[in-house]
């Protein structure tokens, strides 16, 4: 198993969060949790390390609207809250359209500065302690290299990998604490 070992109390509940969110979504999925909440799910894609970005992108995501300029945002009065908080995803992305820039622009009162590609990296670099669950073993180191971007420091997956020894020393590599469940939360 990994060499660090240290699983405190709340990591131990997200890892259950986990694996109970797991247990309801399709097959190679990847789930991240923090603080008691699942924060990123990537299900039902055609390989693990699929299900393990698209949960990882949720959870910058998630982590991301958290950023003081989302919590500040000054919207316009009487816009409903579905439409702030589409408004307050098309902030994080990269590239709008001129129709989709304008009718996110008027969505407030003041329009709120974009983060920068360096900006968001700084503001994720603080997330830490993330769980990360899988609903099988993981294949390969890919996933952990993937999942250490998104804060993740504690494990749990199902073991019995081929390259179980090569996932090791990814968490190694990355001081995570990972453990096995030594259950399958799917069968196909």
């Amino acid at each position: 198993m990994t060499a660090n070992k240290d699983l405190p109390e709340n990591a131990k509940r997200d890892l259950i969060v986990a694996l109970i969110t797991l247990k309801y979504t399709q097959s190679n999925s990847i789930c991240y949790a923090l603080d008691g909440q699942t924060i990123g799910i990537g299900a039902g894609q055609q390989s693990r390390i699929h299900c393990t970005r698209l949960a990882g992108d949720k959870a910058d995501r998630w982590f991301l609207r958290q950023h003081p300029i989302a919590l500040g945002m000054k919207f316009k009065d009487g816009l409903a809250r579905a439409d702030q908080n589409n408004a307050t995803d098309l902030w994080l992305e990269e590239e709008l359209t001129p129709v989709e820039q304008a009718a996110w622009e008027n969505c407030f009162e003041e329009v709120p500065p974009r983060l920068t590609r360096e900006q968001k990296r700084e503001w994720l670099n603080q997330m830490h302690g993330v769980a990360y669950g899988s609903d099988a073993f993981l294949p390969f180191r890919d996933n952990l290299d993937r999942a250490s971007r998104s804060g993740v420091k504690y494990v749990i997956q199902a073991g019995s990998s081929l390259r179980d020894e090569e996932v090791v020393q990814a968490a190694n590599d990355y001081g995570m604490v990972m453990v096995y469940s030594n259950v399958r939360l799917f069968h196909h």
